[in-house]
């Protein structure tokens, strides 16, 4: 079951390159990840799913990056699984 995740952005004061907003899926075989179990803005805070979900894939899908950048990254990113 996860509950969640943190997500560290980047941090060398550089806002270039950030996720302004997110979407993440869980899946438990990595196929048909159907609909996201968490997405929004993303800030830094952990991010907590309504309820649990069970499932072995992670996938953390950047939508918009800072100042609609085409592009993004993160520094770390951990699941809470309890």
């Amino acid at each position: 079951e996860i509950y969640g995740f943190n997500c560290l952005l980047r941090q060398d004061g550089n806002r270039n390159g950030r996720v302004a907003e997110y979407a993440c899926y869980i899946s438990p075989v990595g196929k048909n990840w159907g609909t996201p179990a968490a997405k929004g803005a993303l800030k830094e805070e952990p991010v907590r799913f309504e309820k649990p979900v069970k499932g072995r894939f992670f996938r953390f899908v950047a939508l918009k990056g800072y100042n609609n950048d085409p592009f993004a990254s993160v520094a770390e990113l951990d699941l809470i699984v309890k």
